[in-house]
């Protein structure tokens, strides 16, 4: 199924919602299906939604995103942003859950534009696997800035480093 969605309304009035699905399962037990995230769009304020379809770049070329949230973001200068992951492989269903990146939503397509996409943090070098998921960004009222508190965890969770990351946007 898909799940954890995301919501942003766009500059033309429709709703776009993200949502993490999973590739893997019993009917995918050697997880051949493409990882990616799913978009519906509303065009009536929510009240029904267009069929999910797999979440791409804003030139239709697919990306790989394991079964992990995400989040949009609509920040003052009027753009919206994706905030979650992006894997330079097909994933395994939750895995790997980084590098963690952002980037800017096309209003015209809805899809990633991938020459906005940012990394933000990965797997270091004396890291065996890193989760780099869950948060809930926040704008710097006085700078503008994009805040993102949250936790660098290991593998399995068994520990948590508390990081915060500051991107800096144009306004």
């Amino acid at each position: 199924g898909l799940y954890e969605p995301t919501l942003a309304q766009m500059p033309d009035g429709n709703i776009v919602c993200v949502m993490r699905g999973s590739n893997g399962g019993p009917r995918d037990a050697s997880h051949q299906w493409p990882s990616c995230k799913w978009i519906s769009v509303s065009e009536d304020g929510g009240y029904s939604w267009s069929e999910a379809r797999p979440w791409t770049y804003s030139n239709g070329e697919p990306f790989f995103s394991p079964s992990s949230m995400s989040e949009l973001f609509t920040h003052s200068n009027g753009r919206i942003y994706w905030i979650g992951n992006v894997s330079p492989g097909n994933c395994r269903a939750n895995h790997p859950r980084w590098p963690l990146v952002i980037g800017e939503v096309d209003s015209q397509t809805y899809g990633l534009i991938r020459e906005t996409v940012l990394q933000i943090d990965t797997r270091q070098p004396d890291e065996k696997d890193v989760n780099l998921s869950h948060w809930h960004s926040f704008e710097d009222r006085e700078s503008g800035d994009i805040v993102i508190p949250m936790a660098r965890a290991s593998e399995g969770y068994k520990s948590r480093q508390p990081v915060l990351y500051v991107i800096a946007v144009d306004k």
